[in-house]
C-alpha cells in the first residue's frame, strides 16, 4: 500500500477514534493507539509495520516531546518540588518498584526488562495530566501546580531511566553525563531568568518584525534539534534533548503572549497530525499477548493502580490538601505519551521485544481508561486550605 494512503488511513482512523474517546471523557491517546491496534496485525491486518514509517514516527516524536517540554517549567519544580516529589513517590516510584519486583522475582523477567516495562506502564504523562488539570480549572491553583510538578518529576525520572538502561553497558558514564547536563541546564535556566527582561525585550522586538514569529519558532525548533543531536552524541536518547530544549522555553523568557502562541501552535500541529500519527503507528506494532503475558499484564496493572491510587490518596491529604484526594489520585492516573515513548525507546533499543512492548501498550491503555474516569465521581470544587 502506498505510504501516503497508509498515513491517510491511520490519521483519519486515529482522529475519529480519539474524538470518540474524548466524547466519553477518556484520553484521546487511547483511541489513537487503538486505531493502530485495530488496523495492524493484532486485529484486522490491513496495515503492517514498516521501516518506511520510522522517519515519520521520529519526527512526530520530536514535536510531541518538544511540546511536553514547553508545557513543563523549571519554575514549577522549584516552587513545588517538595510536595511534588512526595506525590511522585506515591503515584510513580513506589508502584514502579513493586512492578519491577513482581516482574523479576515472580515472572522471571530480567531486571532491565522489568524496569523498562514498569516505567512504560507506570509513568504519568504531562500532556494528558495538564489537560485534566485544565479541565478541572486547577491550572493556576497551588494544588494543580503541585500535581503538575509531580508529573514533571516523574517524567524526567522515566526519560532519564530509559536512557540509562538503553545504554546499560556504559550506565555509569550515562549517569554522569545526565548529571552534568542537568547541572548545565539549571545554570543556563538561572542565567536566562536572571536576564529575563532583556531576553523578553529581544524576543518582543523580533516578534514585532514582519518575519519575527517565523524566525522565533524556527530558532526554537532548531535549538531543540541541536540539543537532541548533542545528547544522542553523548549516548543519551534524543527525546531528552527535545524535552530539555522545551523546558527552557518559558513565559518568563519569551513573554506570556509569545509563549501562549507557541503552545497553541505546537498543540494544533501535534493534535491534528503528529500525535495521532505517532500513536497509531505505535499501535501498529502491538500483538495480542499470549495467555502467560496476560497474567503478567494484569498483575502489573493491578500493582500500579492499587498501590499508586491508595498511596497517592492518603499522601494527597497532607501534601495537596487544597484539592480533593480523589481528584489528585484520578488525575495522576493519567497515562499516555510518555509511557508510549518509553516503550518505543525500549523496543527500538532492543531491550524488549514486540510481546512485552505490546504488554506495555495495553497496560497504558487499561490504566488510562480506569483512573482518570474516576474524576466523574469527584467534586468540582477546590478545597480551601484549613
Amino acid at each position: 500500500m502506498d505510504i501516503l494512503i497508509t498515513i491517510l488511513i491511520l490519521l483519519a482512523s486515529a482522529l475519529v477514534l480519539g474524538e470518540v474517546f474524548r466524547y466519553f471523557r477518556l484520553p484521546e491517546v487511547v483511541g489513537e493507539l487503538l486505531a493502530g491496534v485495530i488496523l495492524g496485525p493484532a486485529v484486522l491486518g490491513i496495515i503492517s509495520p514498516s521501516l518506511l514509517f520510522q522517519p515519520i514516527s521520529d519526527i512526530s516524536l520530536f514535536f510531541i516531546i518538544l511540546l511536553i517540554g514547553v508545557e513543563s517549567t523549571t519554575e514549577l519544580l522549584t516552587l513545588h518540588s517538595k510536595n511534588g516529589l512526595v506525590l511522585s513517590v506515591t503515584s510513580f516510584i513506589i508502584p514502579v518498584a513493586g512492578m519491577v519486583l513482581a516482574g523479576t522475582f515472580v515472572f522471571g523477567l530480567s531486571p532491565i526488562v522489568s524496569v523498562a516495562v514498569s516505567l512504560a506502564i507506570g509513568v504519568p504523562s504531562i500532556s494528558i495530566i495538564s489537560v485534566l488539570v485544565r479541565d478541572r480549572n486547577l491550572t493556576d491553583s497551588q494544588g494543580g501546580q503541585i500535581i503538575l510538578a509531580s508529573v514533571i518529576i516523574s517524567d524526567i525520572i522515566a526519560l532519564v531511566g530509559i536512557s540509562v538502561i538503553a545504554h546499560i553497558d556504559i550506565a555509569y558514564i550515562v549517569i554522569i553525563e545526565v548529571g552534568a547536563f542537568l547541572a548545565f541546564l539549571l545554570l543556563l535556566d538561572h542565567f536566562i531568568r536572571k536576564n529575563a527582561e532583556r531576553v523578553r525585550k529581544m524576543f518582543n522586538a523580533l516578534h514585532a518584525t514582519e518575519k519575527g514569529e517565523k524566525i522565533i519558532f524556527g530558532s526554537i525548533i532548531v535549538s531543540g534539534l541541536l540539543i537532541a543531536f548533542i545528547l544522542r552524541a553523548i549516548n543519551l536518547t534524543t527525546v531528552l534533548g527535545a524535552f530539555f530544549a522545551g523546558i527552557l522555553i518559558s513565559d518568563v523568557v519569551i513573554g506570556k503572549d509569545l509563549h501562549g502562541i507557541l503552545i497553541r501552535t505546537l498543540n494544533r500541529i501535534d493534535e491534528s497530525f503528529f500525535i495521532p500519527v505517532f500513536f497509531s503507528l505505535a499501535g501498529l506494532q502491538t500483538v495480542i499477548p499470549s495467555p502467560g503475558l496476560v497474567t503478567v499484564l494484569l498483575v502489573l496493572v493491578t500493582i500500579s493502580i492499587v498501590a499508586g491510587a491508595a498511596l497517592t490518596y492518603f499522601a494527597s491529604r497532607r501534601f495537596n490538601g487544597s484539592v480533593s484526594p480523589l481528584v489528585t489520585t484520578s488525575i495522576l492516573g493519567g497515562r499516555g505519551s510518555v509511557g508510549v515513548i518509553v516503550a518505543t525507546v525500549a523496543l527500538s533499543s532492543g531491550i524488549i521485544g514486540n510481546s512485552l512492548y505490546s504488554l506495555s501498550i495495553f497496560g497504558i491503555i487499561i490504566i488510562a481508561s480506569i483512573l482518570p474516569s474516576m474524576l466523574r465521581f469527584a467534586g468540582t470544587e477546590e478545597k480551601t486550605p484549613s
